[in-house]
């Protein structure tokens, strides 16, 4: 009877050590993944690996870098569509991060936030996805680009910009 006893015991501290174990190489990875976000070779494949959450600070840190400063922040709940009035060289423009795993950002979505751009008086435009977009969005950028100056900023540009801000 005590060897069955003694036998559970020994089980019940397995299943202890092996869920800290998991709970452990859970936040190691989670650890690695930030450190590889910051120091790393990152690819536009990385980027559509991120969270919402993740790809929004990943960008945002980022451009931070690059010189803009954030006045204004619009956001939907999940982060996955955010946008800023920021300031840069003394110029007020429009920021828009689209986050998209998988697909390519169509025209609509640019059309809107060049609405929302004329609406405030907005020339400067930079717009950043995770993805790529279409060649009707681009196209469209450069119908209007006699009235705005607007970027369009994929998943592969914006590893490259990280590369030759760290690198």
């Amino acid at each position: 009877m005590t060897k069955i006893i003694i036998l559970l015991i020994a089980i019940f501290i397995i299943n202890l050590l092996e869920k800290s174990l998991n709970n452990f190489n859970i936040y190691k990875e989670k650890q690695f993944n930030r450190d590889f976000l910051e120091y790393g070779f990152i690819s536009a494949e990385d980027l559509k690996e991120l969270d919402e959450y993740e790809f929004y600070d990943w960008i945002k840190e980022l451009v931070n870098k690059m010189g803009y400063r954030f006045i204004r922040e619009y956001a939907n709940k999940n982060k996955s569509e955010t946008k800023f009035i920021y300031e840069k060289n003394s110029s007020l423009g429009l920021m828009k991060m689209l986050y998209s795993p998988s697909g390519n950002i169509g025209v609509e979505s640019l059309q809107q936030e060049v609405g929302f751009m004329a609406s405030k008086n907005l020339i400067q435009g930079v717009f950043i996805t995770s993805s790529a977009f279409d060649d009707e969005s681009k196209a469209y950028i450069k119908s209007i680009s006699d009235k705005f100056n607007i970027s369009l900023i994929d998943g592969d540009s914006i590893c490259n910009k990280k590369r030759q801000l760290w690198y």
